[in-house]
């Protein structure tokens, strides 16, 4: 969730290159949580754990390509939609809990959860100061 947190601060710089309006510079940052909404149960009943990481992952780092020489507001969004519905996160928390003591199950899942919003919270930041750099340069 770094990585992905690291470009909230820029997309929307981003996407006003494109001549877009608020309302889809609003769908390019929302895009990703409504298609982890709307995937995340369907494909954490996958069996194969360690199939969905792998190409949930590839899926993830090629959609993220994918935005970032995107040519119009449109296939930005859609880009993040791929993105949001690559799967790597549910298959990575199922994957974890298949693996783990059930004695230990509370903790081990505790620090997935820890490390996963402790993305979420400094990859915003993150990407926010090193937005503020390039403007120096």
């Amino acid at each position: 969730m770094l990585g992905a947190g690291v470009v909230v601060p820029i997309l929307p710089k981003y996407a006003e290159t494109f001549g877009a309006s608020y309302t889809y510079v609003g769908f390019t940052i929302s895009a990703f949580g409504l298609a982890r909404i709307l995937t995340d149960i369907p494909f954490g009943t996958l069996s194969d754990r360690r199939a969905s990481l792998l190409g949930g992952t590839i899926l993830f780092v090629a959609s993220g390509l994918l935005a970032a020489f995107t040519m119009g507001i449109e296939y930005l969004i859609a880009a993040r939609v791929v993105q949001g519905a690559a799967i790597h996160t549910t298959s990575a928390l199922a994957y974890v809990a298949d693996i783990i003591p059930a004695t230990r199950k509370g903790r081990y899942l505790g620090y997935y959860q820890n490390s996963f919003f402790l993305g979420s919270a400094f990859g915003p930041s993150t990407g926010g100061v090193l937005t503020s750099l390039d403007s120096l340069f």
